[in-house]
């Protein structure tokens, strides 16, 4: 596997996250440019190096941040929390299903399951 990419002027650059072919329109062609270079797709193509679900601007590189949590989709790409759960989950039923380790709270909202939530 290549370790640079051609470039006009310098003729080999390394490669890097910023640097792939806006081409690059997923996160499988992200990994293949560079295996070791945790990148994920960004809008418009090409690649940017993975940090925070809430970093992550395109609805098909929501997947996993960097720390190989969880994301999901909501307008937005957020961590998969009970916090962040949609505000349609309001019951137990809903929250549970979005996550096993929630429940709805007092305020028909996802929380953590606890002792006192339960």
């Amino acid at each position: 596997m290549a370790t640079c990419t051609a470039n006009g002027a310098t003729g080999c650059t390394d490669r890097t996250c910023t640097n792939a072919p806006t081409t690059n329109n997923s996160n499988d062609l992200c990994k293949a440019y560079l295996p070791t270079g945790n990148c994920v797709t960004k809008n418009g193509g090409g690649c940017r190096i993975n940090t925070t679900c809430e970093a992550i601007d395109l609805e098909s590189a929501c997947v996993t941040d960097v720390y190989g949590k969880t994301c999901f989709w909501d307008g937005s790409c957020k961590t998969k929390t009970c916090a962040n759960s949609p505000a349609t989950n309001n019951s137990h039923p809903l929250c549970s299903a979005f996550l096993t380790t929630c429940t709805v709270g007092s305020g028909s909202t996802c929380v953590d399951k606890t002792c006192e939530n339960i």
